[in-house]
């Protein structure tokens, strides 16, 4: 069962998307509003440096990066993830990218 930092996030994530997401949990836990962290796996999207894109499921943007590079590392210069574009994919935006 989903804590109450993950039913906000996941609600930010659908209202105003990832990024943004991220930012609005950070001031909200830096001004102590809320506290907490994820109880659950969520969407990870990224990008690739040639095109293309993927995604992992992790608790967090530091996990995620950390099966990206783990997954990418030394699979050739076609498979290089831009890791300034890890996000956290809304429900419409995995549905969009999965047709």
């Amino acid at each position: 069962m989903a804590n109450q930092y993950t039913k906000i996030y996941k609600e930010l994530i659908e209202t105003i998307g990832g990024k943004e997401a991220e930012s609005a949990m950070e001031v909200l836990k830096k001004n102590n509003v809320l506290s907490g962290s994820l109880d659950e796996n969520v969407e990870w999207g990224f990008n690739f440096m040639n095109g293309g894109w993927n995604s992992v499921t992790a608790m967090s943007r530091k996990e995620a990066i950390k099966k990206i590079n783990a997954e990418y590392k030394g699979k050739g210069q076609h498979l290089v993830p831009d890791l300034k574009t890890v996000r956290i994919l809304s429900r419409s935006e995995s549905e969009r990218l999965y047709r």
